[in-house]
């Protein structure tokens, strides 16, 4: 399946009108980005950064992807946009510590997700 920063906005745009996402005022301008080369290392499929205010979300590219695993995955990179919100986000020293689980738990309550694979 290919990747595209249009595809992506749309999959963010569903993912909005469903609990949690519809309650967390998420940002309606997010730059998306289909890319081959994330920045935190071969592990990760996708990633979410703020600067200056301006929230990204970056697919990796090379990755097989289904659409129940884009899905999820934007899903967990919401998780990470709801952290800068609300001010809990560390950065990338410690990007799923206590604040994430709390986030990730109610993501995975609401959504069907399995808390240790999400």
């Amino acid at each position: 399946m290919k990747i595209t920063a249009e595809g992506l906005q749309a999959v963010y745009t569903m993912l909005r009108q469903f609990p949690p996402f519809d309650r967390w005022g998420l940002p309606d301008k997010i730059k998306f980005e289909a890319s081959s080369k994330l920045e935190n290392g071969p592990e990760a499929w996708a990633e979410y950064d703020c600067i200056d205010g301006k929230h990204e979300i970056l697919f990796d590219t090379t990755r097989h992807w289904t659409m129940p695993l884009l899905v999820s995955v934007m899903a967990h990179e919401m998780g990470h946009c709801r952290q800068e919100l609300i001010g809990k986000r560390p950065g990338n020293k410690d990007p799923h510590g206590t604040a994430w689980k709390k986030i990730a738990g109610v993501i995975c309550k609401e959504q069907g997700y399995d808390i240790e694979s999400f």
